[in-house]
């Protein structure tokens, strides 16, 4: 058979990681904040000291996803923005970007608790173009060429980070008995100091 050296020529970032944490307190202090909170999201401004750790483990990787992916060494990432939701609401299921803010490349969502019958998350490629040509039926295996989502269903301790113009949605397809805690965040670019 004849070899083909199939290239990239765009691409999304994504970064699945498993981190370990204190999430009991972070879930204790979500649980605290959520009685104090009317809204469905519980709002945090990067500088709660109940975070701390959640938020220096987050950065570690907002540093090296800006080097590896090769932006301006004279600018750095910070976290500017982060809440958290307790199971579902109608915010999260529909689907969504968090690309409204400029140099804001970066976003993540961190579950401190999460079963593994719990709600998936889902991305859709910005190139849906593809579900047009490549029907399901006649993809033998999915690769980032032929297909237009991924969904991951979290469980305590999963990190995802991600283009904030990436779309993405909660699908209601979970069937968990406990709470679905997930910890979102967005991050721009600033100068160093």
């Amino acid at each position: 058979m004849k070899e083909v050296n199939i290239q990239h020529a765009f691409a999304d970032f994504f970064v699945h990681e498993e981190i370990f944490i204190n999430n009991d307190d972070i879930c204790k202090f979500i649980y605290e904040q959520k009685e104090k909170n009317e809204g469905p999201s519980i709002w945090f401004d990067g500088t709660e000291p109940e975070l701390a750790q959640f938020y220096g483990v987050v950065q570690t990787y907002l540093d090296a996803m800006h080097t590896k992916l090769s932006l301006y060494p004279k600018l750095k990432q910070r976290l500017f923005q982060a809440w958290a939701n307790i199971n579902m609401n109608e915010f999260i299921s529909v689907p969504h970007s968090h690309s409204e803010r400029a140099y804001a490349i970066i976003s993540g969502v961190y579950y401190p608790k999460a079963d593994e019958e719990c709600h998936p998350i889902e991305f859709a490629s910005n190139n849906r173009s593809v579900e047009h040509v490549i029907f399901p039926e006649v993809i033998d295996k999915e690769n980032e060429f032929n297909s237009t989502h991924k969904r991951i269903v979290p469980k305590t301790g999963t990190l995802l980070l991600f283009p904030s113009w990436l779309i993405h949605y909660v699908v209601p397809a979970g069937t968990a008995t406990e709470d679905r805690i997930s910890l979102a965040f967005n991050a721009d670019m600033v100068p160093k100091e």
